[in-house]
This record gives C-alpha cells, sequence and structure tokens, in this order.
C-alpha cells in the first residue's frame, strides 16, 4: 500500500498548493451586502469538520437557501475553498450555507455514507434554527463543484424520495425539499470515476481516495447518482463544464440523462482553449469572463424559475 499513500500525498500537495494562492487572495475579499458567520457548529460535538459558514445578503434577500458542498477527490478539501464563490451568490440575495463534513479517510475508515450523513445533517440543523438564523426555506438548493457535485446530486435525490431516505438511513423534515441543483464540473457516474482513479493514479490508491469499503458489494453502485436519475426525484439543474474539464464526460452524460427523462435543465459547456479555463473554473477563477458568464447564468437558473 505504500505505493498508494504516495500517490495520494502527492495529489493532496498538488491540490493544497493550487488552492493556497487562490483563497490567500479571495480571504481579504469581503463582499457588500453579505454578513458573514462563520465555523458555526451543527452537532454537538467536537468535531471540527461539524461546522458550516453562512453567507446572507444584508439587503434585499430572497428565499433561496443553497447549501454549497465543496470537491476534492472525496478525501480531500474544505468550507472554505468556495467561500468567496458563496459569498457571490449571497451578494445577489442568495442565503448561503458553506459546508464542512466528515472527508473519507483510511485510516478513520470514514466512506461517502459519513459524508452524506454529515450534510444531511446540517441541512436538518439550520432547518430547525431557521428562525434564529434569519433563514427561509420556501426554496432550497444544494450547489457542489467535482466530487462535492456527485454528492449533491446525491443527497437530493435522497431528500426527495421518502424510499432512498430509508435506503441511506437518513431523517429529513418532510417539509424539506430540494428545489434545485447548481453543478459545476460534477462527478455523475461513480463507476465511471472509480475507473478513471485507478487509470490516472495507481489501483492501490483508490482505498485512500474511495474508503476501504469501496471493494465492498453494491458500494460503487449505491453511491452512483446516475442509478437514481430515472426515479422522479432529481430536481431542475444547471451543470457547467469545458473542453479542458478532465471529466468533462461526466457533466456531458448527465445533460444527455437530464434529457432523456425530461428533468428540467441547462447545460453550458465552455468550449474556451484558454488553459486556466479548466475544471471548476468558475470556482477557481470566477472573475474571468468565462467564470462570470457561467455564475451569471446560474443566478439566472434560479431566478427564472422562482421569481419569474
Amino acid at each position: 500500500m505504500k505505493h498508494g499513500r504516495i500517490a495520494v500525498k502527492f495529489v493532496h500537495a498538488l491540490l493544497t498548493q493550487n488552492d493556497k494562492k487562490r483563497l490567500k487572495k479571495e480571504g481579504h475579499i469581503h463582499l457588500s451586502n453579505v454578513s458573514y458567520l462563520l465555523d458555526v457548529p451543527y452537532e454537538l460535538d467536537d468535531n471540527p469538520s461539524h461546522i458550516f459558514d453562512l453567507f446572507c445578503p444584508i439587503k434585499n434577500p430572497n428565499d433561496t437557501i443553497i447549501f454549497d458542498i465543496h470537491g476534492g477527490v472525496y478525501y480531500y478539501g474544505a468550507k472554505t475553498n468556495n467561500a468567496y464563490h458563496n459569498a457571490l451568490f449571497a451578494q445577489q440575495g442568495f442565503a448561503v450555507v458553506g459546508v464542512d463534513f466528515t472527508l473519507t479517510n483510511f485510516k478513520q475508515n470514514t466512506n461517502l455514507f459519513n459524508s452524506i450523513k454529515d450534510i444531511v445533517s446540517c441541512i436538518n440543523h439550520c432547518y430547525k434554527n431557521r428562525k434564529k438564523l434569519a433563514l427561509s426555506f420556501e426554496h432550497v438548493v444544494l450547489k457542489g463543484d467535482s466530487s462535492g457535485g456527485q454528492l449533491a446530486i446525491l443527497i437530493a435525490q435522497i431528500i426527495n424520495s421518502k424510499d432512498l431516505q430509508k435506503e441511506f438511513d437518513v431523517e429529513v423534515s418532510p417539509k424539506i425539499k430540494i428545489s434545485a441543483l447548481l453543478l459545476s464540473s460534477p462527478v455523475y457516474d461513480f463507476k465511471n470515476a472509480y475507473r478513471l482513479g485507478k487509470e490516472m493514479l495507481t489501483k492501490k490508491a483508490i482505498p485512500y481516495i474511495f474508503s476501504k469499503t469501496i471493494k465492498e458489494v453494491g458500494y460503487l453502485s449505491k453511491l452512483n447518482p446516475k442509478k437514481y436519475i430515472a426515479n422522479g426525484c432529481t430536481p431542475p439543474t444547471f451543470v457547467s463544464s469545458c473542453k479542458n474539464d478532465f471529466i468533462n464526460n461526466h457533466a456531458i452524460m448527465l445533460n444527455k440523462d437530464l434529457d432523456k427523462y425530461n428533468i428540467k435543465h441547462e447545460f453550458i459547456f465552455d468550449e474556451s482553449d484558454d488553459k486556466r479555463i479548466n475544471h471548476i473554473f468558475n470556482i477557481a477563477f470566477p472573475e474571468s469572463e468565462q467564470g462570470r458568464h457561467v455564475n451569471s447564468f446560474m443566478m439566472e437558473f434560479l431566478l427564472s424559475m422562482f421569481y419569474k
């Protein structure tokens, strides 16, 4: 397993290096018309992963709440990676919750079931404390990027289906329904992501990324959003990707399935040759022309559904 650990550490270091420079710049930017409430616990424990950030518009709030689920190859990432992107949405009237949650961890034997339960717990906490936090749950939206996109689709499907709530052993207030999805370079077909992981890294690295339980019968299938796309629980969906996105085949597959099953959606695929415009470019480079374009269309997608 030594080579697997080395490969995973290399990817982690690369991701950390790429995010560090961007986050250093974004961390000093506080947008006007946005209030910041940081590191709020949603569980009564000392787990540092059980916290969220809340970004709210100071003036002219609407009645939509967005829960942001960060990506990071399942075992990496934090809510702070998407803080600026979340604030951009808050500036335009949306309340946004950036969620930290348990990641896959080889030593701790955690997996995506832990991630799902944590995120659902955060949603439940915010609903129960909605008056205290001054939040409306009239329209509930999940926003996810990369592996967080996979979790966003799955959690929307689970919350919108009583049968899936039982299957995944989660409880959600019956008054909570997911009204829409906003996805940036999402993982969609988990089995395909597993195959790509083996090709790009090594077979021995897989348990460190996807968890020890990856080889258990049914793990890949049960956690695959593609499995549930036809059952009527996937809400209207906005999907973005681009030519230089190394997993753009997932967004393309999702777009085809949304077409096939007549699920309301919008798909933006950027054809730019600019090397910066790659995986999750609208989050990594939100001030680029392409990033502004996608983020603007994301917001318009919600406004057109809920307020026009």
